[in-house]
This record gives C-alpha cells, structure tokens and sequence, in this order.
C-alpha cells in the first residue's frame, strides 16, 4: 500500500500556497546567511487570509539589521485600511510563536500591521533559555 508523501506538507489538499517573503525594516535590513531558507505559504477562507513564515537561519554570513523587521504579504493580499490605522496599529492581525535553535529559546508574540501590504513581529513573552 503506497504512502501519501503529502501528509506532512503544507501545501496539501488543504491548499496552502508558496509565497516569496522578502524581510524588510524601518531602518538597515537584516540579510540571512549562505544556506538560510524562507518558507512562506497562505491560505485564503473567505476574506481570512491565514499565513505561515518559517525562517531557517545560518549565523555564519547573517547580519542583524536595525529597525522593525517588516514582512510581506503575499501579491494581490492588502490589508483594509479602512480599519487598520497604519504604523504599527494596536491591531493585532494574529498571533506569533519563535524558536531559537542556537539558544533553546521559545517565544509568543503577535502580528501587527504596518502598512498594506506588511506585518511585523513582536515578541512579548520567552519562555525559557537565555534571555535577551
């Protein structure tokens, strides 16, 4: 009996698609190191559009960047300014949850919305490891 090979991908039959994130700031911009991954997918239900980001990251070549990381939103997606008061609302588009590999480090946070067609990340709680 043959396996399904999908089971465990995002881009299933549930209809995640692949995005390219391009990560931006308010001041200098961070850059990966050789053999860091991005992976960004959506998925659209009626006007919720739901998002996953996943940073893989190699310290050797990265550089930290200033500022507020900003991320994109998948094309043709803006967020409705009609509600949202731009920079840096109070309004939450979500939530977020980190992990540092390199020090043990688990985080929550939220997403917040900068402009329409970018978020950013904000964590407020750590759990456990090494405090920064």
């Amino acid at each position: 009996m043959a396996g399904n090979n999908q089971i465990n991908s995002i881009t299933n039959s549930y209809g995640w698609t692949y995005f390219s994130t391009i990560i931006t700031s308010t001041g200098s911009y961070p850059t990966l190191g050789s053999g860091s991954t991005i992976q960004s997918y959506y998925l659209q239900q009626g006007k919720l559009l739901l998002l996953t980001l996943s940073i893989t990251g190699v310290l050797s070549g990265s550089t930290n960047g200033t500022g507020t990381y900003l991320f994109n939103l998948p094309s043709g997606f803006t967020i409705n300014n009609s509600i949202v008061t731009f920079p840096l609302s109070n309004f939450s588009l979500g939530s977020s949850s980190t992990y540092s590999q390199s020090n043990n480090d688990f985080g929550t946070g939220i997403a917040l919305a900068n402009d329409v067609t970018h978020y950013a990340l904000y964590v407020y709680s750590k759990l456990g490891g090494t405090s920064n």
